[in-house]
């Protein structure tokens, strides 16, 4: 009984142990799926890496409150990423100050300011995100004033820990000096005022210079840049005179790149930067300000939860949804090298063209997007009649799909989950008339299924970065 008993629990275990086995190769191999899906290329499903950016000045322009109280000041802000927009004023009037700062009808910030009782002031205004393009800079003062006001642009700027804190100082005598705490990697920027009226001050070693200018032979003004460190010393040096200077280190962007490839021209992913209501946005993550935007609401993509890999995606209904892209100026166009990742599914193979993200217009080889064939379930690179088409079957029962599109100069290339599926040669003609998420360049083919992500590079990524 004792024999029977215990080869029945030798087989038990043995039974047991197996099925544990099973278990956990079965849950190893569900991982691994799930990796493949979330990491494959390193690019898809959140995997990004953070980095801090550079801080890059834009052109300087000059304006003069001429015994005036207030001055207009056009300026072009430049097309570029996180961008700040800072006003330094170099004025006479110690018991003045500025009221307003005004830049297309939005108000800036004042920073600070410094008076010297000697007839010297210095004051610095700033605004984040400014719009890109031409605009009225209004300045008013609390009366009529003789001063200096350098007006100028940076890219690169981080949106939230923007400024340090604006160091000061004021003095009588030929070199005018603050100390202003940095970083490595960030930039400073400084405004000084000399009541001595001579022009061509000398900025301090390691300063670019913006401008420099006087008014009335009365006040001179100057603005500058250094490049941040621990302590970094502004100065500037002149004939003896009363004087002020301010200075404010500038914080860079921290950028997130999708896989760590630093470079996309969109990055559009369903766990960040969709915002739902009367105008649904779903905001760029790679700081190009390329928004997929849709302010009707019956036209409107749904968020849905837990879809991929437990993450949101965006569901578009294969009948009306769509979200135009903003800003499209700077994609590449022509036969200019262009590469599409993205993950999605679709709910209906049999059904005719459809979209995950694209940009052009629709006439042959102008268009670039990727998607799947009309009435397959086959992955596909469009180009406008001339389309790559996938030799698989991969958009079925819902699965999630890993797609990489390309045009590298002269084919459409079209790949899933790594491997090229296939080609079209053609010559490129795209255009940046039109874009969308969720449909092609005319509105029409809308996509049916989820989107979690999709990247867009203005270049064919090496297999170093795809790895």
């Amino acid at each position: 009984m004792k024999f029977i008993t215990l080869r029945f629990l030798l087989k038990a275990f043995h039974h047991i142990r197996f099925v544990c086995v099973l278990f956990f190769e079965w849950l190893a191999y569900k991982l691994l799926r799930l990796r493949v899906i979330s990491l494959t290329m390193g690019l898809l499903l959140s995997f990004a890496f953070t980095v801090s950016g550079q801080v890059t000045p834009d052109a300087a322009v000059v304006g003069f409150l001429n015994n005036a109280s207030s001055i207009t000041i056009p300026y072009n802000t430049a097309s570029g990423s996180n961008k700040l927009l800072m006003v330094g004023v170099s004025a006479q009037q110690p018991g003045a100050s500025v009221t307003s700062v005004i830049y297309n009808g939005t108000a800036l910030t004042k920073l600070g300011s410094l008076s010297n009782s000697s007839q010297s002031r210095i004051e610095v205004w700033y605004m984040k995100a400014p719009p890109i393009g031409t605009y009225n800079v209004v300045v008013s003062n609390s009366q009529s004033d003789n001063a200096v006001i350098g007006v100028m642009s940076f890219s690169g700027v981080h949106q939230t820990t923007t400024l340090g804190t604006l160091a000061t100082a004021q003095g009588n005598s030929t070199t005018a000096t603050v100390n202003a705490t940095s970083a490595n990697g960030e930039l400073v920027y400084s405004v000084v005022g000399f009541n001595n009226g001579n022009a061509n001050i000398t900025p301090g070693s390691g300063q670019t210079e913006y401008w420099d200018q006087t008014i009335n032979s009365s006040i001179v003004g100057s603005g500058s840049t250094k490049a941040g460190a621990p302590s970094v010393a502004m100065s500037w040096t002149a004939t003896s005179a009363s004087w002020t200077i301010g200075a404010v280190s500038i914080k860079p962007a921290v950028t997130t790149n999708p896989g760590g490839v630093a470079g996309a021209s969109i990055w559009l992913k369903a766990t960040q930067g969709v915002t739902s209501g009367a105008t649904m946005t779903w905001a760029d993550q790679s700081g190009n300000n390329r928004n997929a935007v849709q302010s009707t609401a019956s036209v409107q993509p749904t968020v849905q939860n837990n879809v991929f890999n437990f993450n949101p995606s965006v569901r578009f209904d294969g009948i009306d949804d769509l979200m135009p892209l903003q800003n499209l100026s700077g994609l590449p166009t022509g036969a200019a090298q262009v590469e599409e990742f993205a993950v999605a599914n679709h709910l209906n193979i049999s059904g005719s063209w459809s979209h995950i993200l694209s940009y052009g217009s629709g006439a042959t080889n102008q268009m670039f997007s990727m998607g799947k064939q009309t009435t397959t379930g086959s992955a596909a690179t469009m180009l406008y009649t001339n389309d790559a088409i996938s030799s698989a079957t991969e958009f079925t029962n819902g699965a999630a799909v890993l797609l990489d599109g390309k045009y590298d100069g002269t084919q459409g290339i079209i790949s899933t989950y790594g491997v090229q599926r296939g080609t079209i040669t053609a010559t490129g003609s795209k255009t940046t008339s039109n874009g969308y998420v969720g449909a092609d360049p005319t509105a029409a083919s809308i996509w049916n299924g989820n989107i979690s992500e999709v990247i867009v590079y203005p270049t064919n990524l090496n297999t170093t970065q795809t790895r």
